[in-house]
């Protein structure tokens, strides 16, 4: 996939398929667009090109940005942009003057002028421009006015109710793992630095890698939960625990911590991805460590459990 910074890097081609939007999460939903903008592209043997936006968009007009959290990161929207086989990337930089650009400009000038396009995939609740004035009605308007077909597609449920990021952001903050990879389509993934830590969890048996996300991370309810972790290729299980460790603090740092299973090697200072499977339990404060080891031991039993009955599956 090639990844472009700035419209002026992308060489002008007129049959060109496109998508904008910003994917946090590269849901169901948005899944379903992407197919279609590669399916259209593929068999018309045309270029495709989906346009995104970093940092979020409502990281700049949002009146609470401090407090907004996404799904994904860019490097983690780049990683499933590939996977669904997406050619070509742009990445805008998204500032209050961008924000100024109206939906017209935007497509006129950027987009058919400088860009190319011949067709336009978006779902059928696209919004963009100041304000998110364009809809995806207006966007059929101007492509008849600018020469470039829209092609719409629809919308993919769950429970009787679109999917959304919003939707999956509750369903993670509540807890419910199984609610939200399933309206993601794939397990919750977390991308971060391996730190070096208090070494505790060496001195209970269960040594752990410290993971430090970036501080726009969406991170689920705290508890612990089985994951399965990529490491140089090779695909490895675990537990993950993230909250405040209140068996040993009152009221410590959030702390986001896997435990992998038949690993030995040191990740200092590496990147790590590890995808949230099943929620085991709370976290809970223990009165002894041989309580929590206990229950340590307990967590693992059933971690294995759930990752033997997942690969049966």
């Amino acid at each position: 996939m090639r990844v472009y910074r700035s419209i002026d890097e992308v060489p002008y081609d007129s049959s060109t398929v496109i998508s904008v939007g910003t994917f946090d999460g590269v849901h169901r939903a948005h899944r379903a667009i992407l197919k279609k903008l590669v399916e259209r592209s593929k068999s018309a043997n045309k270029r495709n090109l989906v346009i995104t936006f970093e940092p979020h968009p409502r990281s700049i007009v949002s009146h609470d940005a401090m407090n907004v959290k996404y799904l994904t990161t860019l490097d983690e929207r780049m990683y499933l942009f590939q996977s669904l086989g997406i050619d070509n990337l742009l990445v805008i930089t998204f500032d209050k003057e961008f924000s100024q650009l109206s939906f017209r400009d935007f497509y006129s000038q950027c987009i058919v002028q400088k860009i190319g396009v011949s067709e336009v995939v978006e779902g059928f609740n696209h919004h963009f421009g100041k304000d998110r004035q364009g809809t995806i009605t207006i966007l059929d308007e101007l492509g008849k006015e600018l020469g470039f077909v829209v092609t719409h597609v629809e919308p993919i449920t769950y429970n009787g109710k679109p999917i959304s990021s919003s939707r999956i952001r509750e369903a993670l903050e509540d807890g419910a793992i199984d609610i939200a990879n399933e309206m993601l389509g794939y397990p919750y993934l977390l991308t971060g630095t391996v730190i070096e830590g208090d070494k505790r969890g060496t001195t209970l048996g269960y040594p752990t890698a410290n993971v430090e996300l970036p501080s726009s991370k969406l991170i689920p309810k705290f508890g612990i939960y089985v994951a399965s972790v990529k490491i140089e290729g090779t695909e490895y299980f675990g537990m993950a625990s993230i909250g405040r460790r209140p068996t040993f603090y009152k009221d410590g740092n959030v702390i986001v911590e896997v435990h992998v299973f038949d690993f030995y090697g040191t990740l200092y200072g590496k990147e790590l991805s590890f995808s949230l499977l099943k929620r085991l339990r709370d976290q809970q404060k223990f009165d002894t460590v041989d309580q929590l080891i206990r229950q340590m031991e307990q967590d693992k039993e059933q971690s294995k459990s759930l990752i033997q009955s997942l690969r049966v599956v």
